[in-house]
């Protein structure tokens, strides 16, 4: 008989991230740390009569530092994002991916509208003329093109995914990555997620639900999750990736490392197509799977990075899940 496989374990050795509050990860950690926030009124369009006029705006973003001027001009903002974010964890990391092994590499990218800015734009085109329709706008609106996009210009040739699970989309991500490298399918993958959701038929949508924040004179203190005072969230975007290796093919390396990933757990309630089972069973399940496949005590956890929403129904069904469990 074979001796089973002993599991594999995962670490992280690179860091990325293109965000409303950093764009480099020192920056990034200094505004978490800190309590500064990048809420303010929204520029990129006018919210009109809305009432909801405060978001987390990417701003001086460059993508010709990671993209030639053609390429930058081409892709959905979001993709710009994803690629910036991914080559920053890939460069933190200090891989070549030239010298790998093509089908022991990949990328999981997580997003929930990726390309709709190119899919609005065309929309918009096909109004006015349906023969001008850029092509470009097509290729960019196809929901996977963040993963295809990073895989070419990052030189990834062995495994491109795109997970949309809604809120959870990066997380699914990187989870898929996870069980990539303990099946002994890749070494290391790349695996993270992006989004650019400032898009003004999206901003109405998301008026309309009133999940939002109202609070206009106050964007820096605008978002209050788990606070009697919330009235919902701060609409934002950006990217961030990172780099997850098998711990012997990191030790060899000789490469930084900056935490272990132990365990991933998803659910799904089948209950309302945007409000969360009352019992928080989904959140509930999901936690108590990561929990045991990562083999840990509720009295071990130092710290939960919680969805947070800072909306009404969200936030005590999140907390009910959690004092549960």
């Amino acid at each position: 008989m074979r001796q089973a496989l002993t599991q594999r374990r995962i670490v992280i050795t690179g860091l990325g991230v293109i965000a409303p509050n950093g764009q480099d990860v020192e920056t990034f950690w200094r505004s978490v740390r800190d309590g500064l926030s990048a809420a303010d009124k929204v520029t990129q369009f006018d919210p009109g009569d809305l009432p909801h006029k405060v978001a987390a705006e990417i701003r001086d973003f460059d993508p010709e530092r990671y993209l030639d001027s053609k390429k930058a001009r081409r892709y959905d903002k979001s993709i710009k994002y994803s690629i910036a974010a991914a080559w920053l964890a890939v460069k933190d990391a200090g891989i070549s991916f030239a010298h790998f092994d093509p089908d022991r590499i990949g990328i999981a990218e997580g997003t929930t509208v990726s390309g709709f800015d190119s899919l609005f734009k065309a929309h918009d085109t096909f109004h006015r003329d349906p023969l001008q329709i850029n092509p470009i706008n097509v290729v960019n609106g196809y929901c996977g093109e963040g993963s295809s996009m990073i895989a070419l210009e990052l030189g990834i040739q062995g495994h491109a995914i795109t997970y949309c699970s809604g809120c959870c989309s990066s997380n699914d991500a990187i989870g898929y990555a996870m069980n990539m490298i303990q099946q002994d399918e890749v070494d290391l993958m790349v695996a993270g997620g992006a989004d650019a959701n400032l898009l003004e038929p999206l901003w109405a949508s998301f008026a309309s639900l009133k999940v939002m924040t109202r609070q206009n004179d106050d964007p820096k203190g605008a978002m209050r999750p788990f606070d009697r005072r919330r009235d919902g969230f701060v609409l934002g975007e950006g990217a961030a990736f990172l780099v997850l290796e098998e711990l012997t093919h990191a030790l060899e390396r000789k490469t930084k490392i900056y935490a272990e990933v132990l365990a991933h757990g998803r659910s799904c309630e089948a209950y309302h197509s945007v409000d969360l089972h009352p019992e928080g069973v989904g959140v509930y399940r999901a936690i108590e799977k990561a929990m045991r496949r990562a083999g840990l005590h509720p009295s071990e956890i130092d710290y939960i990075n919680a969805h947070g929403s800072a909306t009404r129904a969200n936030d005590p069904i999140e907390t009910l899940a959690i004092k549960r469990f």
